[in-house]
């Protein structure tokens, strides 16, 4: 059970990072482009 529960966290832990490094990238790509315009 404990196991079970284990392997749930995980992929959920999983979906979590993805969802927060597509964040960072994001945003790191919209603040590289804010830069990028605001240099010309």
């Amino acid at each position: 059970m404990a196991h079970k529960k284990a392997r749930q966290y995980l992929k959920s832990g999983k979906i979590f990072a993805l969802t927060y490094i597509n964040v960072l990238l994001r945003s790191h790509i919209f603040e590289t482009n804010r830069s990028l315009i605001t240099a010309r």
